[in-house]
């Protein structure tokens, strides 16, 4: 469970989001509501304890954290209290279809990653296995020459270097005519 989930399923969480809102919707007359959009909701925490009926010790830990998701700006009033300021529109920053598709986008990304990666260590194992598969009839033709030479030696019959060249590298198209 993340940091914000804990906050956002509680009641009193819930609560002060929604005195927010209606502070923010609070409209007498339609003057006030066409200015009402464009204007911030600005709070102290006795006016959120107040209208919310919740514990003062809770509205001033949970505030903060609206205040996070909402991105308010703080204020000191004269009196030396905090104001919470919240913009026009009221988004929240962790909540909506945006973030949803961040959020996705970034699931997707990372699986992508983690299955590229797989799929390259895989291609590399197999590139692994298919050059050393080529290259043991190679080192087979060298071991089994190395020992015809020295069985030759051994009976003073001396091999030319240009016959193992020639038998080494004739069967990849390699030798020289």
């Amino acid at each position: 469970m993340d940091y914000y989930s804990r906050y956002l399923q509680s009641n009193d969480y819930f609560k002060i989001i929604n005195t927010l809102r209606q502070k923010k919707c609070g409209v007498t007359s339609a003057s006030d509501a066409v200015t009402a959009s464009a204007t911030a909701v600005a709070v102290t925490v006795a006016d959120v304890s107040a209208a919310s009926a919740l514990p003062l010790s809770a509205v001033r830990e949970l505030l903060p954290k609206a205040a996070d998701e909402f991105s308010a700006h703080l204020q000191v009033t004269q009196s030396g209290e905090i104001l919470y300021v919240f913009p026009p529109g009221f988004k929240s920053r962790y909540r909506g279809f945006g973030i949803f598709l961040e959020k996705a986008a970034r699931i997707c990304f990372s699986a992508i990653k983690k299955i590229a990666v797989l799929l390259f260590k895989i291609w590399i194992v197999v590139m692994l296995i298919g050059i050393s598969f080529c290259l043991l009839p190679l080192r087979l033709r060298v071991l089994y020459f190395l020992g015809l030479n020295h069985r030759e030696k051994a009976a003073g019959v001396h091999l030319p270097a240009r016959q193992i060249y020639s038998a080494l590298c004739g069967g990849y198209g390699l030798s020289k005519k």
